[in-house]
This record gives C-alpha cells, structure tokens and sequence, in this order.
C-alpha cells in the first residue's frame, strides 16, 4: 500500500484526538492526492485542468481542495 495512503489512514484513525495540526493536515491531503494521482490516474484525470504532465501539482482545483480539507472522507468514499 502506497505510504501516502497509510498515512492519511492514520490521520483520520487520530483526528478525533486533535493530534495533527490543520498544516499538517493540508501536507497530508496534498500527499494523498498526489498519490491518488500517481496510482490511480483513470479517476484523478477527470480533476485536471492541465494535461501537461510536468504541471500535476497545479492541477488541483480549488473547489476540490476545498472540499478535501472541509471533508477528508470525502477522499476515501467518494472516489
């Protein structure tokens, strides 16, 4: 399993004890998304802007961003 993945597992494992920072929280949501990226890039194409794929990182709209850190399950259900 990709260590991304794992990490974030563990992120929504502890959010109930407030044990990560909301920054640390951004770096682990941007983590997963790339990592979603990378092995599943059939499902993520569809939130690109850019097809350059030297410009992932600028890929990612805001609206999804906002979604994401407003709703991490939002990650590990809907897609």
């Amino acid at each position: 399993m990709n260590e991304d993945i794992i990490d974030f597992q563990i992120y929504l494992d502890a959010r109930n004890l407030q044990e990560y920072t909301k920054r640390t929280y951004f770096f682990i949501i941007i983590s997963f998304y790339k990592s979603l990226n990378i092995t599943m890039p059939h499902i993520m194409n569809k939130y690109k802007k850019n097809t350059n794929p030297e410009n992932t990182d600028k890929a990612l709209p805001k609206k999804l961003l906002r979604k994401m850190v407003n709703n991490a399950v939002f990650l590990c259900y809907d897609l």
